[in-house]
């Protein structure tokens, strides 16, 4: 799998379909018509070109922002990580369809007032240049297309602090795995996530020597990542190191072997 094909078209003129073409399971299809019935399927795509049929076709009718009075949900799972001068903020996305991005509201201890900023459609925002030793209260709301804001997680406070009392590195990732995805230039790999509650994220080092592991490739703070680029029929090894907001790095994992193939009809 490397993608899906989104089609849609409005009532009554399927010779009008336009097909958009994306990699995620969410897709924003903008510019449509109030009031206007618009039929919508996806089709699967994977790495040799071969696309599957399209799926069951479902209609939205397209509603004016003047008729909509529903509200986004609250985000769920909010939660901060403090470093040096900053805070990392995450959050689980809502599943409102027509959420279009997060307000961040943060205040500072012994300010008053606070103050917000739309962050856009992610699930984790970065807040810089604060002052290490101050608490600092931050909560996070949802906002769709029509410029509903929902309700805010409750205020949580943290307090950034600064790296030179933090010189323990993280633990390593384990249970690392790696699967070939049969289109000659890639591998899949997935680890364990760590338990550690100043985890800033991942780096996926690799190479054709286990003892020389020069490619490398920031994960973020996901726990799976694609390596492309390889060459097909040559036995890679992976591994993969934690880092925490002050930058210190975890042992690497243990390394594993994957040699990326043709495995279906590609040239």
């Amino acid at each position: 799998m490397t993608g899906y094909h989104v089609r849609y078209y409005p009532d009554g003129n399927p010779s009008a379909a336009v097909t958009d073409s994306t990699s995620d399971v969410v897709h924003i299809v903008s510019g449509l018509a109030d009031d206007v019935t618009y039929h919508f399927s996806v089709s699967a795509m994977d790495g040799c070109g071969n696309e599957s049929a399209m799926s069951s076709e479902i209609t939205v009718v397209m509603q004016p922002c003047d008729e909509d009075t529903d509200f986004p949900d609250v985000p769920t799972d909010f939660a901060i990580v403090p470093g040096d001068e900053f805070l990392l903020l995450s959050w689980t996305k809502v599943t409102d369809y027509d959420v279009v991005g997060y307000q961040v509201y943060m205040e500072e201890d012994g300010v008053s007032g606070g103050s917000t900023l739309l962050v856009g459609n992610v699930a984790s925002y970065y807040v810089y240049g604060l002052q290490n030793g101050v608490d600092y209260s931050c909560q996070v709301a949802a906002v769709d297309g029509c410029g509903h804001v929902g309700g805010y997680t409750p205020l949580e406070a943290s307090q950034p602090f600064e790296c030179a009392a933090n010189s323990a590195p993280p633990s390593a990732p384990s249970n690392l795995d790696a699967r070939d995805l049969g289109v000659g230039d890639e591998v899949r790999l997935s680890w364990t996530a760590g338990s550690e509650g100043d985890l800033l994220g991942y780096t996926v080092r690799w190479g054709s020597d286990p003892s020389s592991l020069d490619g490398s490739i920031d994960a973020g703070n996901a726990v799976f990542r694609t390596i492309d680029g390889l060459v097909a029929g040559t036995t890679y090894h992976f591994a993969v190191v934690s880092r925490d907001v002050c930058g210190n790095e975890s042992p690497l994992s243990a390394t594993i072997a994957m040699t990326p193939t043709w495995g279906c009809a590609c040239p």
